[in-house]
């Protein structure tokens, strides 16, 4: 899937901060499956 033309001078990748915690959310969600919401799980 592509991005229109007219979004090309937006920049649409999280910031690091961002991406890290919600990659430790992930991971602790794995290490202790549970966490999210109730119909996420």
């Amino acid at each position: 899937m592509s991005t229109p033309k007219k979004y090309d001078h937006i920049d649409f990748q999280p910031p690091q901060d961002a991406a890290d915690a919600a990659a430790k959310g992930l991971d602790l969600r794995d290490a202790f499956d549970r966490g999210g919401t109730a119909t996420g799980r």
